[in-house]
């Protein structure tokens, strides 16, 4: 357990890290907003569109671009 308490205290770069709720462009410029992310795939919403959309992390990271705030 001492491992996990040291983890808790070291501050956490988040930049570049894909997490729910950060906003990205894709290749073509157009806005889509992070839903889940797991180590191997991102699920997405793009902007205007009701349903959700699936791809490998990998392929997410490569044609993604996040949108700094």
């Amino acid at each position: 357990s001492d491992v996990y308490k040291r983890q808790a205290q070291e501050p956490v770069d988040r930049r570049g890290e894909v997490i729910p709720g950060k906003r990205y462009r894709d290749e073509r410029g157009r806005m889509v907003t992070v839903v889940r992310a797991s180590q191997l795939r991102v699920s997405y919403r793009r902007e205007g569109y009701t349903g959700d959309s699936e791809t490998g992390r990998r392929e997410f990271e490569i044609k993604f671009t996040e949108v700094k705030s």
